[in-house]
């Protein structure tokens, strides 16, 4: 992977593609090739040697263990030598690559919401148009120029399946990083329908009514080094899970009672149902809602129409529906 102009590799026994120009060694193996890191020679392909065969590119692998760190002309120093027939040997040094094969931590996710209102925490509901994750990133400044790509499944059972959700988003190059500290966070929007390939969130394979879906992400380094590998017991558990909610409550099965309340000392006429007189000052109307679980922690918003105009406005603030208020 190539980043910043830089060569990142996540496998200490790289393979590296190698082309020896020789005008007489032409035949099938004439060419010996050996392979020296920092002076010392390490085996190619689980040999010490290695034969080529002239003007065409090979690719060859250092079978010995690499460490970690910058190869270039200065640092760990990788140096190819190849002798032809005539015992003429040459040199060259690959392009400057960083070995780094270690896996980041594990990222977590801080805060899932939806876009298009009414937008309400920890639900998907019909209005809704895209979900956005955010993504807390570990110290670790090898992230930048990686990517973050989340994952869905849905929360039944004890085998999940996550599924890719959207596709990879970059973490900026210039994320600020102080070391010892968190690198900032990233927030990943994935709309509810994505064109091609892509899974958006009403694509999902479980994708349906009352479906809870845990949302998870899985970070790769600049050398694409991932955190995790694709099974449940290396994915993030226990972030906050999102609920799939599109049905509207059921049409025509709330029934009204309207009390007219005066205030506490009338003066010149008491309270009468449906009559709103010269001491009233409260309005209270009771609600017979539904049997449907949906409506826990719900809102009622009443709505006014003077007149019969066919124009309504909003009465009064929403009230949020508790435990043992419908049904």
């Amino acid at each position: 992977n190539e980043v910043g102009g830089v060569k990142y590799v996540n496998d200490n026994t790289p393979a590296l593609t190698i082309v020896a120009t020789d005008a007489k060694s032409t035949d099938t193996d004439d060419l010996i090739l050996i392979c020296k890191v920092n002076g010392d020679t390490v085996d190619i392909a689980d040999n010490n040697i290695f034969q080529l065969t002239a003007n065409g590119p090979e690719t060859i692998t250092i079978t010995d263990e690499l460490s970690d760190g910058l190869y270039s002309g200065s640092e760990n120093i990788i140096s190819f030598y190849v002798r032809d027939t005539s015992g003429n040997i040459g040199t060259t040094n690959p392009v400057e690559f960083i070995l780094d094969t270690e896996a980041p931590a594990d990222p977590s996710i801080s805060n899932i919401t939806t876009s298009t209102d009414p937008v309400v925490a920890n639900y998907w509901n019909g209005y809704n148009t895209a979900i956005n994750v955010t993504v807390n990133l570990p110290s670790d400044g090898s992230l930048r120029g990686g990517t973050v790509q989340l994952k869905a499944a849905i929360s039944t059972g004890s085998d999940l399946v996550f599924e890719d959700l959207g596709s990879p988003v970059n973490i900026p190059l210039n994320n600020a990083w102080v070391l010892g500290d968190p690198m900032n966070p990233v927030t990943v929007t994935v709309d509810s329908v994505v064109n091609g390939d892509i899974t958006g969130f009403e694509e999902l394979a479980d994708f349906d009514e009352n479906k809870t879906f845990k949302i998870s992400a899985v970070i790769t380094d600049r050398a694409t080094n991932p955190n995790a590998e694709n099974n449940f017991g290396n994915y993030i558990q226990g972030q906050m899970p999102i609920k799939v909610d599109q049905d509207p409550p059921v049409v025509g099965t709330v029934g009204t009672q309207v009390g007219i309340v005066s205030s506490d000392a009338p003066m010149y006429s008491t309270s009468k149902n449906y009559y709103w007189n010269m001491d009233t000052d409260t309005m209270k109307i009771t609600l017979d809602l539904p049997l449907d679980q949906s409506l826990l922690n719900g809102s009622v918003q009443l709505r006014a129409d003077i007149g019969n105009t066919g124009f309504f406005v909003d009465l009064g603030s929403p009230a949020v529906i508790g435990v043992h208020e419908f049904g």
